[in-house]
């Protein structure tokens, strides 16, 4: 404790990746025996005042160990609430004059998880603890997802998992599991190709995943990034194990930008018969099952069956990447290229007209179904309907749907366009 506490401040966000931020907070916070202790090791840390407060009671500390001289009003420059039993506790915060520096918002989310062990055993802020009064302004609020993590712009929600060593106290336990679960930045140092194999193990043990053995990352796309926290959340609890062998855990997920969430999900995974059904705005790819080395192989596939996902009226919103195909490839083909061939050019005039929606949709039933009437009971149409919008096609694109050659052209024109049309929200 006294070597980490003793290290120089301000840790480069740029030299030191999110794992190794991570686990040097970790290891800081985990031995903490009270409140006193925890502010105290956070001002080491940051080179500034930290504080914390529950029961209206207040804490301040300064990197020297100190009651900060200033008194009076205090205000956070970086702050996170205090959540136990999924109720606000308290917050803690540091107060850094000038901007907040990257870690910033890290620290005080490890220092926060920290506290609510802390305040749910009852060694929280004693009473008559030196503070002040918390002020209101001047921080980036961490809890409501302003600041939140080290990877950039994300925003952590998790579950937590409850220690597979529920014998021992959370403060005993060799790997902060709670601390670590769902982490966003762990998530994505476990997915990016840029990192290193070592702290890849590193956040994927943090996780609670498997250092051996198969795995498979999902991607969650949603319309509106609203949605995306409780689309996130059903697809982990769906996807984590099959029905009939519920374990009430759910797969490390966090979100990654504010349409695109990850899953990481241990073992074979499921087959491309999945339970889970997302619901509209929502588009799930699975990517393959892999050795932990090749996670980002395994996420780069995914994100691509995501673009599929509800694409159309024959696609459905969960796409497992072994299944495409061949079709996959076109999802690597420049938007630009795309965009540009004639063939393209033609469904996107297509679909500009009045009811070119619909027409498009006809074309898509009637390329991947065996017959017209087929086509019409997926569209649920008469099918005369569905052969009036077929030769208004026809004309339109100056090829024939009957021949087999003309047939597979507008269907991989409908899919190039889909996939890179202005308001396709899966790219």
């Amino acid at each position: 404790m006294y070597g980490l506490t003793s290290s120089p401040a301000h840790p480069s966000s740029e030299a030191e990746t999110a794992p190794a931020l991570l686990a040097r907070f970790d290891a800081l916070f985990a031995g903490v025996a009270d409140a006193d202790e925890l502010v105290r090791a956070a001002a080491r840390v940051a080179g500034c005042t930290a504080g914390m407060a529950d029961r209206g009671r207040v804490l301040r500390r300064c990197p020297a160990g100190g009651v900060p001289e200033a008194a009076g009003e205090v205000v956070p420059s970086t702050r996170r609430l205090i959540t136990v039993g999924g109720r606000a506790a308290g917050e803690v915060w540091v107060e850094r004059p000038g901007e907040p520096l990257p870690f910033d918002a890290l620290l005080t989310e490890r220092m926060a998880l920290a506290a609510a062990i802390l305040v749910a055993r009852g060694a929280g802020v004693p009473a008559g603890g030196p503070g002040g009064h918390i002020g209101s302004a001047g921080g980036h609020a961490g809890s409501a997802g302003g600041h939140a993590g080290s990877a950039g712009g994300v925003a952590s929600f998790a579950r937590p998992r409850r220690p597979r060593d529920a014998g021992r106290g959370p403060c005993e336990h060799p790997v902060w599991a709670p601390a670590g679960l769902g982490d966003p930045a762990l998530v994505q140092a476990a997915l990016s190709p840029s990192m290193p194999e070592t702290q890849r193990s590193r956040a994927l043990h943090l996780l609670g995943l498997p250092p051996a053995g198969p795995m498979r990352a999902v991607a969650v796309v949603v319309a509106e990034p609203q949605s995306l926290q409780g689309a996130l959340r059903a697809c982990a609890a769906e996807l984590s194990a099959p029905p009939s062998a519920r374990t009430g855990t759910v797969a490390p997920h966090g979100v990654l930008w504010p349409r695109v969430g990850a899953l990481v999900l241990p073992g074979p995974g499921p087959g491309p018969a999945a339970a889970v059904r997302p619901g509209p705005g929502v588009a799930v790819g699975l990517g393959p099952a892999v050795a932990p080395e090749r996670l980002p192989e395994s996420w780069a596939q995914a994100r691509r069956a995501a673009r599929f996902a509800g694409l159309g009226p024959t696609w459905p919103r969960l796409v497992d990447a072994a299944g495409l195909g061949a079709q996959v490839l076109l999802a690597d083909i420049p938007e630009e290229a795309a965009l540009a061939h004639p063939d393209v050019s033609a469904v996107a005039r297509l679909e500009a007209e009045p009811d070119g929606p619909q027409m498009l949709a006809t074309l898509e039933a009637v390329c991947r179904t065996r017959s017209l009437r087929e086509a019409a009971k997926l569209l649920s149409l008469h099918h005369s309907s569905v052969a009036h919008r077929v030769a208004r096609a026809e004309r339109a694109l100056a090829m024939s749907l009957s021949d087999p050659s003309d047939r597979q052209r507008v269907h991989t024109a409908v899919l190039l366009w889909r996939l890179n049309a202005p308001d396709n929200w899966r790219n």
